[in-house]
């Protein structure tokens, strides 16, 4: 939780350096597969979790202040629930965005993780390290965007700001079957990080001025829920509708649902007034 003065750019920085990792993770592993084998590949990637695990230890001394109206309070499961779910009732553009976004995930998260991967390995015939490349684009796009929205300390219409980058995502990955460069392809995914992290940035930070303190757990794990509880179920049908109807079809397709949504949803007063 950040102060308002300071929400803009401290959102930007946190995101951008989570994205910055985005950059050389994807070249890194797409050398490895490529100069060793995918085995390696795995090894490492399992090792940087234990590592990460001893980072998880050092959490255990953090201590956390309750409100005092929380203290001795203790609510159960289904309490906590509906008081997140009361929370998202008063205001559209939570509760919608949380809607829309159930659906987007599904077609968003089959394309990137089942259809990328088969467009540039299998159907384009690149080395690993191109899918590497490839995905280093989203991320530096990402950051590119984080760095912008740092800038300023107040942007205007902010819900039609954030579902443009939604729509802008969907079309970028809509031309990626019909642009065979390398560089296109790059581009491509830089357009879908930037747009992915402009939509996120506004997400994250209008969470932070609408939810309550006290409750801000419960929205965000709505939020979870609602975002990625869906996601098993995407890939399923990603793939199923893949092998029925084509690869290239299916990716076609959930990229235009993708800006379809994201244009009705800005039809929505609360979303277009959001500000």
């Amino acid at each position: 939780m950040f102060t308002q003065d300071i929400r803009n750019a401290a959102n930007s920085m946190t995101q951008v350096s989570v994205q910055a990792l985005r950059i050389f993770g994807p070249i890194i592993g797409g050398l490895i597969v490529t100069s060793f084998s995918a085995a390696w590949g795995f090894g490492i990637d399992a090792l940087t979790y234990i590592i990460s695990l001893f980072f998880l230890f050092s959490l255990r001394s953090l201590s956390f202040q309750k409100p005092t109206e929380m203290l001795g309070k203790e609510n159960s499961l289904k309490q906590d629930f509906f008081e997140g779910i009361v929370v998202l009732k008063e205001e559209s553009w939570l509760w919608i965005t949380i809607l829309a976004f159930s659906l987007i995930n599904i077609f968003s998260g089959g394309i990137i993780r089942i259809l990328i991967p088969w467009l540039i390995n299998i159907y384009y015939e690149f080395e690993p390290v191109v899918y590497g490349l490839v995905l280093s684009a989203s991320g530096a796009g990402a950051i590119v965007c984080g760095l912008v929205f740092g800038i300023r300390q107040e942007w205007k219409k902010r819900g039609l700001l954030a579902y443009v980058g939604v729509a802008i995502s969907g079309l970028a990955l809509l031309f990626m079957p019909f642009v065979s460069s390398i560089p296109l392809l790059m581009l491509c995914m830089f357009l879908e990080g930037a747009g992915i992290m402009l939509f996120g940035l506004i997400w994250e930070t209008s969470l932070q001025e609408l939810v309550p303190e006290d409750k801000f757990g419960r929205v965000a794990s709505l939020d979870m829920l609602g975002s990625f509880s869906l996601l098993p179920v995407g890939y399923l049908v990603t793939g199923w509708l893949a092998e029925g109807i084509g690869e290239i079809f299916t990716l076609v397709t959930f990229s235009i649902v993708i800006v379809v949504i994201s244009i009705l949803v800005m039809f929505n007063k609360g979303i277009r007034n959001f500000n």
